[in-house]
């Protein structure tokens, strides 16, 4: 049950970064992916924590919930592809008819991975553990899954050689998450099982991808940081929120019943409190940071117009002194040709 309630957890945390940080902007690309992507990680993860019941539920009930990590999987790569090519900026233009005939392959798996027997056929407990029985074209599956999300990794890291100041900091934070959950990933499910069978550690890797979530929603802050404080405060206070609002119901006694219930009243105002205090200064910040920028481009505009001025006095001078110059030699000249007049 415990593992239950981090998933759970875990998964209205990711939905609410996804949400906030799509609010943003809904009209943004990159935030309408982002969401979609976050959206197919809560599939897989709410799928992977539906086989702790595995025991409790029908052949048929078991076998849905067992293909759901799969239906999540697939739309996942298919979200993190198509996020590649448009972060930080759209950078690599892949024909047409090539994303139509991915995502075309895509939309395939997902329906054969949900509503066939084709990717997993069976999923039964073997020792308390879940055990699958794949399909037919399970290798359809795993192949095109691998080359996807390997094809996104290279076309990130292209980009990341190529940009250069924030949007190379911003691929970087997305570097940095999906590090950390693949090595959260590995460690449960790869070393820790080799060490101790009996943590049965592989029920944990999924909740690595918090970081991947963390830090690509600080990634898609385009340009500056500051609106990842408002997503982290308004998703902390959301979750706390929703802890508190569930706690009265499993509270034994109506005196701890009363004292929770005063605890969530207390806490939606200080809450509010707290992110109106928070979007107030980000807002701040982002007022400064904009007139910072407007006295830059002021001051550029200055600069160029005083560099202009400077070359038309200096064409100007070059211009005067030469013709005094000229003007000197001819006097010379004359003076010469006036001696020798005379001496004549």
């Amino acid at each position: 049950m415990a593992l239950f309630f981090s998933y759970s957890v875990i998964t209205i945390m990711i939905l609410l970064s996804g949400w906030l940080a799509y609010s943003r902007d809904r009209k943004n690309e990159i935030n309408q992916c982002f969401l979609f992507y976050v959206f197919s990680i809560s599939i897989w993860i709410m799928g992977q924590s539906g086989l702790l019941f595995i025991g409790r539920l029908s052949e048929e009930q078991a076998l849905l919930i067992g293909r759901i990590p799969f239906y999540g999987a697939v739309l996942l790569c298919g979200a993190i592809f198509y996020f590649a090519q448009i972060f930080p900026r759209k950078t690599i233009f892949l024909p047409r008819y090539i994303n139509f005939l991915i995502f075309s392959l895509i939309g395939i798996l997902a329906f054969l991975s949900l509503f066939t027997d084709l990717i997993l056929k069976d999923i039964f407990l073997e020792d308390g553990i879940p055990q699958a029985k794949f399909g037919s074209l399970y290798f359809l599956f795993g192949f095109p899954f691998l080359v996807l999300v390997i094809t996104s990794i290279i076309i990130l890291f292209w980009k990341y050689k190529k940009l250069t100041g924030a949007e190379r900091i911003q691929v970087l934070y997305f570097f940095i998450g999906l590090s950390l959950s693949l090595l959260i990933g590995v460690l449960a499910n790869l070393i820790l099982p080799n060490i101790n069978p009996n943590l049965h550690s592989y029920r944990y890797g999924p909740l690595g991808v918090i970081f991947f979530v963390a830090f690509t929603a600080l990634a898609i802050t385009r340009y500056h940081l500051f609106g990842i404080k408002v997503i982290l405060t308004e998703t902390l206070v959301g979750v706390m929120g929703i802890i508190l609002l569930i706690l009265p119901f499993l509270m034994p006694t109506m005196t701890l019943k009363i004292l929770i219930s005063g605890t969530f009243l207390l806490f939606l105002i200080f809450g509010y409190c707290l992110v109106k205090a928070t979007r107030r200064e980000v807002r701040a910040k982002e007022v400064l940071e904009q007139k910072v920028q407007e006295r830059t481009k002021d001051l550029e505009k200055s600069y160029q117009g005083m560099r202009k001025e400077k070359e038309k006095l200096e064409r100007l001078y070059n211009a005067t002194v030469g013709r005094e110059l000229k003007m000197a030699e001819l006097k010379n000249k004359i003076g010469e040709l006036e001696e020798k007049l005379r001496k004549e």
